[in-house]
């Protein structure tokens, strides 16, 4: 396994493994706003992508607004979920904060689908908007505090 900066020669790659997760992870309206993402902010932003033998099997980045970090557009290609992947990018960019000593706050807009995954790193529920991202697809907006939170 190897973690990368994102380029756009990953971009097909990158919406191949958004599209596997769609219906459940992420609501059909949300490819066109991911694949933007990629052909803008990705490329000037810490955006990493998960590579198994040269193929991307994941991606996800890190943004920063207002003094807090946001986990952004973090996945793994479906047919790699529960090898322990998500939790690799996670840890992967909630290291990369710490190391660029961004905030001390990180929150994320999931779903609740992915919601208890990012519980057991310490992210608590502060909202939930029924059907946020679309169709069965609620917004789970979790803060986790760094400054509590072990390395």
């Amino acid at each position: 396994m190897e973690i990368v900066k994102y380029s756009a020669e990953h971009k097909d790659d990158c919406v191949l493994a958004f599209k596997s997760n769609l219906d459940q992870f992420f609501a059909a309206s949300e490819l066109d706003e991911f694949m933007a993402f990629l052909d803008t902010q990705a490329l000037n932003s810490p955006y990493f992508v998960l590579m198994k033998e040269g193929q991307v099997i994941g991606c996800g980045g890190v943004s920063v607004y207002q003094g807090i970090s946001y986990l952004c557009w973090g996945l793994v290609h479906r047919a790699h979920h529960h090898c322990g992947l998500g939790a690799l990018l996670t840890e992967y960019r909630l290291d990369w904060i710490r190391s660029e000593n961004l905030s001390d706050s990180v929150k994320i807009e999931t779903s609740q689908h992915t919601q208890g995954f990012y519980a057991r790193y310490g992210f608590v529920v502060t909202n939930v908007v029924h059907n946020g991202f679309g169709e069965g697809v609620d917004q789970v907006t979790m803060v986790l505090d760094l400054s509590s939170v072990h390395a």
